[in-house]
């Protein structure tokens, strides 16, 4: 994946939502990482468009760090994260863009 094609706040979301995986002890990288990522930018346009669909951004949030939560969870500290399918098409549809 070529990160340059995305734009500054993009890479800073995906750097963001890798740093999730690590920080629940994941091994698995998924869209709800990338999701949780987006909506915790301060200026992020992600939540500014939930919030204009009058989507309550914190209720999202909130949904998005308990499906972390009762993700499985590894007890090691993981060298390689894996990316899911759900993760790498995302990626690819991404950058068709």
């Amino acid at each position: 994946m070529r990160q340059e094609r995305f734009t500054e706040q993009a890479q800073e979301a995906l750097a963001a939502s890798q740093e999730l995986v690590r920080q629940y002890h994941h091994s698995q990288w998924d869209v709800e990482h990338i999701l949780l990522a987006l909506l915790q930018q301060q200026a992020g346009l992600v939540g500014n468009i939930l919030r204009e669909l009058g989507i309550d951004v914190d209720a999202v949030k909130q949904s998005m760090v308990a499906t972390l939560e009762k993700s499985p969870k590894v007890t090691y500290e993981a060298a390689q994260i894996y990316a899911t399918p759900r993760i790498a098409r995302l990626l690819e549809v991404a950058t068709a863009e």
